[in-house]
């Protein structure tokens, strides 16, 4: 090194096929690399370690600017018409599909509902019957407790869609957290969500994705079960002996953080 402080050239050379080697590992695994390589040389352990530092920043940076324009873009759906129904703007996003509010594109009635649109990629039959599934079970729950369906039916590119009661509202646990709700106030909301949760099993239905996100809570205090997506219809006598109880098996879809053991082995 010289002595204002700069590094020779052979440092330099050596800096650089050092930092060629080091960008191409796992962050972790960085220091052990420096250490090994240039730890019998201050100077080029401490430049080397700057450079992947910066280096690292710039992409996180980067990163952040690609994922900002991406979530930027507009929407190529948001105005188009899904039946009656005008799309205004996204506000989820699921494993099957993607959620609009919507309004009548007819003006027949001025009401913002839910539209729920199956994933292109996912139109084959097998997930395209497991939509249809969804459409068949929220048909048969009426209660104040789960967000209700109103219509349904298929895109002009043959995408089937729901069409569902708009909840305004915001997930269970942010609600709770938020009013810092006490431990009966809680309980209280618990009890609705149950109420529902019995109601539809009474119906033979399973939820199969029970979670914060999943139940919404509306400004006048009342929860809301979203998104029977991945239900199972329970089908009354099919099994062996008077009213045996089967489950369906065969899709996968679940929420680790939520699922049940016997969910996430697979069981009955």
């Amino acid at each position: 090194m010289s002595n204002n402080g700069e590094l020779s050239p052979e440092q330099w050379h050596r800096l650089e096929r050092l930092f060629e080697a080091a960008s191409a590992l796992a962050p972790g695994e960085r220091a052990r690399f420096i250490e090994a390589e240039a730890g019998d040389d201050p100077s080029v352990s401490a430049r080397l370690r700057s450079m992947l530092e910066s280096a690292e920043r710039a992409d996180e940076q980067l990163t952040a600017t690609l994922v900002g324009a991406v979530e930027n873009l507009p929407d190529p759906r948001v105005g188009q018409n899904v039946g009656p129904y005008r799309l205004i703007e996204p506000i989820g996003h699921g494993g099957m599909g993607t959620v609009y509010a919507a309004e009548r594109a007819d003006e027949a009635f001025e009401k913002r509902v839910a539209v729920k649109i199956i994933r292109a990629h996912l139109g084959d039959s097998r997930f395209a019957a497991r939509f249809l599934q969804e459409r068949q079970i929220l048909a048969g729950l009426e209660h104040p407790n789960i967000a209700r369906l109103i219509d349904g039916g298929a895109t002009d590119y043959g995408l089937p869609y729901l069409v569902l009661e708009y909840v305004e509202g915001e997930p269970l646990d942010v609600h709770c957290d938020r009013l810092r709700l006490t431990v009966d106030e809680r309980l209280e909301l618990f009890r609705q969500v149950l109420d529902a949760v019995a109601y539809a099993h009474r119906h033979l239905v399973v939820h199969r994705d029970l979670k914060p996100s999943n139940i919404l809570v509306t400004p006048d205090g009342m929860p809301k079960l979203l998104d029977f997506g991945i239900a199972k219809l329970l089908s009354a006598g099919s099994g062996s002996g008077a009213g045996a109880v089967e489950t369906r098996e065969g899709f996968s879809t679940l929420t680790p953080e939520y699922a049940s053991p016997e969910q996430v082995r697979g069981m009955p």
